[in-house]
Parts: C-alpha cells; structure tokens; sequence
C-alpha cells in the first residue's frame, strides 16, 4: 500500500525517468560504432599549443594518455546520465512548483520524447557531441537567474562554453543574453543583471576573436597536426574533421555546404525532418503568440527572448549538420518556455486553453513517429 501511495504521488516523475532511460538505452551505440567526428575532438588537447574546442580532451588526457573506444564509451555514458540529471531535475522542480498541472505534465512528455532532444544526443552519429555540455551550461544559467542568486557565475560559464565549443556562440548563448535581459526588465531593472549581461557580452565576443585569431592549427601542417592527435588515440581518428574544422577558410566552409548540399539531396531531407517536426512548431506558436497578446507592453523583450532561439540557424551557411542545427532550436524554444513557466509569465493552464482537440491528436501522432523513427538521425539521414 506504501509504495501503492508512494507511486500515485510521484508517477510523473517516475515515468518521466524512465522514459528518458529508455530512449537513452533504445539509442546509444556500442563503443565499436562511435562516430569517429565525435570520437576525434574528444582527444584533441592543449598538447601542441592553444586550439579551439581543446579543453575537454586536454582534461582527458591527464586521465587517459592514450584514448581507446572503449574508455570513450563509458565517458559518453557517464556525461551523457550527468546530461539527463541536468534536464530532469529542473523538470521536476518545475512540475512540483506549478502543482502537478496535466498539461504541464504532457507538456514534459512532448519535450522528453520529441526526436530533436534527448534521444538525438544518445545515437550513434550524435553520442558524445559536446553538445550536451553547451545545454547543461545553457540550464544553469537559466536556473542561476531564476533563483536570482550567483548570477556572476554566468560569465564564467559562457566563457567555458565558448572553450568547449565556438558554436555556443549562436547556438545557446543568445537565449542566455536574452533571458538576462528579460531578467533586468522582469524584476525591477536591478543593476547587478544589467552589468553582468555586459560582462557576459564582452566575454563572449573576445572568447569568439581569441578563438577565431589563435585557436586554428595554423602553425602545424594538418599532417602533422594529425599525427600528433593520433598518438593519443588508438582508433583512426577523422582528419576530414581536422582539415574541415581547423583548416577551412569561412568560403571553403560555404562552397563545402553548398557542394554537400546538391551531391547529397540534403534538401528533400530537410523538408521530410520539417513536416516531422510540425506538432512542435505548432506547439511553440502558441505559447509565443500567448506570451505577446498576453504582455503587449513588453512584446520587444518577448520578441528578443523569441529571435535568440533562432540562432543556430545562422551556422547553416558554414555546417551541414541541420539535425543538430534544429535540435538545438528546438532545445532553445523548450527551455526559454520551461523558463517562462517556472517565473510564472507563462500560466500553463491558460495556456492549454489555446490548443485545440486536434492538437492532442498530433501530439500522439509524433509520440508515435518517434517510436517508429528514434530520433534526428533517423529522419536526417545525411548527418
């Protein structure tokens, strides 16, 4: 009967979870079929002098000299168990704060079980991506300025995501500079916020200048560059992921996408990964339109907040990875909305009024697509 008592009280977070292990276990590939790009910038280090994307293999190899699949398989797995803690914590958080609401509870399930989030970074091309870090930095800034407390720590943390990846620069940072600046107009304009969205700012724009400037292996052939990342792996490192991101001129970068683009029908892809994806695009219309007929007076900070969750977009000129493009604007719109609801701009209640019967029947219909689909990569087939 306690555990009876026990489970009716907490079945939300409890499927929650468990869902989240499943599509984890559903999705994760064996060490042997690690995807050798996201394998290589895993033992990529400070070795040979300052690189971009250096910082996590240069920790690494202070562990493990020379990196095997198998050490890299059991690092994924524990980064990517840290990943999920850092999602479904707050989740949890938020869904006792707003009293175990039904349609926040199924708005959770959208979240946890649409293709572009948690199963996308569990796959084999996708396992072990730094994007996992980029979000859980993205997550504690958000929570940092919702609990108002430390908010000097969010400089820190963007400058570590900028040494981590550059990408964070328009793939999750804009969302954390806008909900700092939302921050500042929401509650009361406090100087503290404003001062740190500058630092934040600042940091971030020379983080982008050292990196572009100093972080290419421009001194090292990329022979060699290879040879010497090599020597701490004992799997055939990618080299076309070395010259492409270490070598690659911004031009070379568009006329390999453009290329990549017409040799591989990218595009019929891309529109196939799009009608996938339409329940969420619905479901983010109208929590936006929501938010600017509910706050007129303040629909340009809403419309800042809105725009900085587009920003991946702007990597599609120089990258081919769409899937990940698209994740991380889909990741962007579910934690700015996550956000909203647990400083109450968003009340869910009134919120579930806008969506139509048909809405809950294209909610189980992707439910069902993910099933059949698994995840991005499934509907993405050229990442």
């Amino acid at each position: 009967m306690r555990i009876k008592r026990w489970f009716s009280t907490y079945y939300q977070e409890v499927v929650l979870v468990l869902l989240s292990l499943v599509i984890f276990n559903r999705n994760m590939p064996s060490a042997a079929n690690i995807n050798p790009w996201t394998a290589t910038p895993w033992v990529v280090s400070y070795e040979n002098g300052f690189v971009s994307r250096g910082l996590l293999g240069t920790i690494l190899s202070k562990l493990i000299p020379v990196v095997t699949l198998n050490n890299l398989h059991l690092v994924f797995t524990v980064v990517y168990l840290i990943f999920l803690l850092g999602l479904l914590i707050p989740l949890i958080i938020i869904l006792r704060k707003v009293n175990r609401d039904d349609t926040l509870y199924k708005f959770m399930l959208f979240f946890i079980l649409n293709p572009a989030t948690v199963g996308m970074y569990a796959n084999k091309p996708n396992f072990g991506r730094f994007d996992v870090f980029m979000i859980l930095i993205t997550i504690i800034c958000l929570v940092v300025l919702s609990i108002k407390r430390h908010i000097w720590i969010i400089p820190v943390l963007m400058t570590l995501g900028m040494l981590i990846h550059e990408a964070f620069l328009f793939m999750y940072a804009p969302i954390i500079l806008a909900a700092t600046l939302f921050s500042f107009f929401w509650n009361g304009k406090s100087k503290s916020i404003l001062i740190n969205f500058g630092v934040s700012a600042f940091t971030l724009l020379s983080s982008f200048l050292v990196l572009q400037l100093f972080g290419k292996a421009g001194n090292l052939e990329l022979s060699v560059f290879s040879e010497k990342i090599q020597a701490h792996a004992d799997f055939p490192i990618a080299k076309d992921m070395l010259n492409m991101e270490y070598y690659f001129s911004t031009k070379e970068h568009i006329s390999y996408v453009l290329e990549f683009l017409v040799r591989h029908n990218m595009v019929f892809g891309l529109i196939f990964a799009l009608m996938i994806l339409i329940p969420t695009f619905l479901l983010f219309k109208y929590a936006w339109s929501y938010v600017f007929k509910k706050y007129t007076s303040q629909r340009l900070v809403f419309m800042l907040l809105c725009l900085a969750t587009a920003g991946p977009f702007i990597l599609c000129t120089i990258g081919i990875d769409y899937g990940r493009w698209l994740s991380s604007f889909i990741f962007a719109n579910f934690l700015i909305i996550f956000y909203l609801i647990y400083n109450k701009v968003i009340d869910i209640k009134e919120l579930s009024k806008r969506f139509s019967k048909s809405f809950y029947y294209i909610y189980l219909l992707i439910m069902i697509m993910y099933v059949m689909l698994g995840s991005m990569t499934e509907l993405l087939e050229f990442i």
